[in-house]
């Protein structure tokens, strides 16, 4: 036997294991699901919840999200968030993101809420990572 073949088999097998991997987990998918809000006048905080949906059959975990949230187009906080949790298979897993909005985002937001007859229009966009693969996030929701 070549020496040579031992190899490029194991080269192979380990490239074949992260694209498969890796497609596997490309129909794993994040939805935005609700925005609170609380702290109080000198703490505000936005409460984000995130579904994040599993349709294979093997768990994975989210390792981080992270990216802007903005409401009518205008930034009113960044989001980052780096605690791991399962993603269950066959299900929807709810992920809970706790963020600060800046002063002028938090000012914004009610200005916006106010004009806007009580409608606001959540952005979130930026980046999962889901078993160490990043995958870009664009969702958005109405209130």
């Amino acid at each position: 036997m070549k020496k040579w073949i031992l190899p490029v088999v194991i080269v192979g097998g380990i490239a074949a294991f992260y694209f498969l991997g890796k497609s596997r987990l490309s129909k794993v998918k994040l939805l935005f699901r609700g925005v609170g809000f609380s702290g109080g006048i000198f703490h505000p905080r936005f409460n984000l919840k995130f579904g994040i949906q599993n349709p294979t059959t093997e768990k994975a975990n989210i390792n981080s999200l992270v990216g802007t949230l903005t409401a009518n187009g205008k930034t009113v906080a960044n989001i980052s968030s780096f605690t791991t949790q399962i993603i269950a298979p066959t299900a929807e897993s709810i992920y809970k993101v706790t963020a600060e909005p800046s002063a002028g985002g938090i000012i914004s937001t009610i200005s916006n809420f106010l004009k806007n007859k009580n409608k606001v229009k959540f952005n979130f966009t930026g980046s999962m990572n889901i078993d160490n693969i990043n995958y870009p996030v664009n969702e958005n929701l109405s209130l």
